[in-house]
């Protein structure tokens, strides 16, 4: 359940490993992947690796890289870019990757299910949607933020998921950007100092984002103001999407063959592949 970049990711392993795979995902507004910058920095797995979950491993961080990788070879070729995909460099600078989002989302070949309500049933696991039931033999819950209200409906326990709610602002771009463009700025009454960034997107765009506060109508304009200057014309479009924050990432098993995985929040893209594996290691035990 769920087409974000973790259920993707587990969408693709599974099958790699063999299994027959159904993704269903209902598209829900909020979703957070949709709206994601496809920025990844390495530091995000180096630390991972340092402090992450129990189960983290060099061979997590190193699935991620792969598949990083990988995501932006398909990408661009699915792009019908003018260039060797093997000479492709996807990084913008040491450390930082850059990932077509909306071509790595599409590879999970997801069908459109919203999913009500999980039950087990004599070996195998009835899944309640809206278009009618499924059965199934083992499940994974990949549904981000709204993992935990699927997980109550089915009087499982919850992983007491929050909300982190992030907005970015697209614009057609009419230079593209060498790197990154950050600004700092304050919030009025707030000492707090804030980082908005503008970034290279799909489609010959720009984008900008940051976590929105309860003063949301004064960060859209710092978020307008940069994405003037950083090229940005034309109609502007709202994105926005709830990532799922957990103190530690969570792919585990809550029930017989059934696996939540959530608490991505703004590593998602980076660490879908580990959570991939884990799920995959998991579902064979």
């Amino acid at each position: 359940m769920g087409a974000g970049f973790w259920g993707t990711a587990i969408s693709l392993a599974l099958r790699e490993a063999g299994r027959e795979v159904l993704c269903l995902d209902c598209d829900q507004p909020g979703a957070a992947s949709p709206a994601a910058a496809g920025l990844v920095r390495q530091s995000t797995l180096d630390r991972l690796a340092v402090s992450g979950p129990r189960w983290w491993t060099e061979q997590h961080s190193q699935a991620c890289q792969d598949f990083l990788q990988w995501g932006m070879a398909e990408g661009w070729a699915r792009l019908g870019q003018e260039r060797i995909v093997s000479d492709y460099q996807p990084r913008l600078r040491p450390g930082l990757w850059c990932v077509e989002c909306a071509q790595l989302l599409s590879l999970a070949g997801a069908e459109s299910g919203r999913v009500v309500r999980l039950e087990p049933r004599s070996g195998h696991w009835w899944v309640e949607t809206e278009e009618g039931p499924v059965q199934a033999r083992q499940v994974v819950v990949a549904a981000g933020f709204f993992s935990d209200a699927l997980l109550a409906a089915s009087h499982l326990p919850t992983l007491g998921i929050q909300p982190l709610p992030g907005s970015g602002l697209l614009a057609q771009a009419s230079r593209p950007l060498l790197e990154p463009l950050t600004l700092a700025y304050r919030l009025t009454g707030d000492t707090r100092t804030r980082t908005a960034t503008a970034r290279n997107w799909v489609g010959n765009r720009v984008r900008v984002g940051d976590t929105l506060e309860p003063g949301e109508h004064e960060q859209m304009e710092v978020l307008r103001q940069l994405l003037e200057q950083a090229g940005g014309q034309g109609p502007i479009v709202k994105r926005w999407g709830i990532r799922p924050a957990l103190v530690q990432l969570c792919v585990e098993k809550v029930a017989e063959n059934l696996v939540v995985a959530s608490g991505g929040k703004r590593t998602g893209l980076a660490t879908a592949a580990g959570a991939a594996r884990r799920v995959v290691d998991l579902l064979s035990q």
